[in-house]
């Protein structure tokens, strides 16, 4: 979700308005925790502080639904990851959650290394809501802040944002003339880069964005094709066409292989 003030943050834990990460697990499944290789692990997924426990339950299950190789790391174990143990993954999932708590208990060297890893060694980088918070400078530069993977104004909610409303089903639209309803939780308005944006809000707005950084690939969406039944349920949205496992396999292809999605020509 987008930066919280710390002053507000016991508040909006009570009453569940900052989205992606206060909701509770799913009942266990058969998909495992982890699921590394036996000689090379192609997704890590940040599973520490915030991070939304369904978002990446959901994610795990479509990675090993494909035979995609997974771990799962806490923040202590990001913290002590060095770029060569970064170079060993091909894709760094940040799902949804609380963006300031993800900042605020990664190492500031973490980032530096993640965003190192990035640009210079082609790792390649998902984030969903919070996690697409993260890639931004912010404007108020604070050098302290996400992983600032490229320069530009700091994001800013969609026009879903009214207030009041801090989830909602809303239509989606695809080039081609696509659309399809999803769930937003708070996501921001990524960025308009020409040739890049994958999906856009009803109102216009580039709702999902891929870009090229240094040698790495990056998506980031501020809306969430990975929500399932459960999630759906235990927001009270349920609705079958939000359910879009293989819309969110398509992005997480793109994203581990740095293969780009149809975009937006205009």
């Amino acid at each position: 979700m987008r930066r919280l003030r710390a002053a507000a943050l016991a508040l909006l834990f009570m009453t569940f308005l900052t989205g992606c990460g206060l909701r509770p697990p799913p009942p266990s499944s058969a998909v495992p925790a982890q699921n590394p290789g036996s000689e090379r692990t192609e997704v890590l997924i940040y599973g520490g502080i915030s991070a939304w426990v369904q978002e990446i339950n959901s994610i795990k299950s479509i990675l090993s639904s494909h035979n995609i190789t997974y771990v799962e790391y806490n923040d202590d174990q990001m913290n002590e990851l060095t770029v060569e143990n970064l170079k060993k993954f091909s894709l760094v999932v940040f799902a949804g959650g609380d963006s300031d708590l993800i900042s605020d208990n990664l190492d500031p060297d973490t980032k530096v290394r993640l965003r190192n890893a990035v640009r210079e060694d082609g790792l390649n980088y998902l984030g969903l809501c919070a996690g697409a918070w993260l890639v931004m400078e912010p404007n108020e530069r604070d050098d302290l802040y996400g992983f600032q993977f490229i320069e530009g104004p700091w994001l800013h909610r969609p026009s879903l944002h009214d207030g009041k409303t801090t989830f909602k089903l809303t239509v989606a639209r695809f080039p081609g003339g696509v659309t399809r309803r999803l769930l937003w939780f708070g996501g921001p308005i990524t960025p308009e880069i020409p040739g890049g944006v994958v999906a856009r809000y009803e109102d216009g707005t580039p709702a999902v964005t891929q870009m090229k950084v240094g040698k790495g690939f990056v998506v980031i969406s501020g809306l969430h094709p990975t929500a399932n039944k459960e999630i759906l349920e235990s927001l009270g949205l349920f609705v079958r066409e939000a359910i879009a496992p293989d819309l969110a396999w398509t992005m997480i292809e793109a994203a581990i292989y740095g293969k780009p999605m149809q975009a937006f020509i205009e």
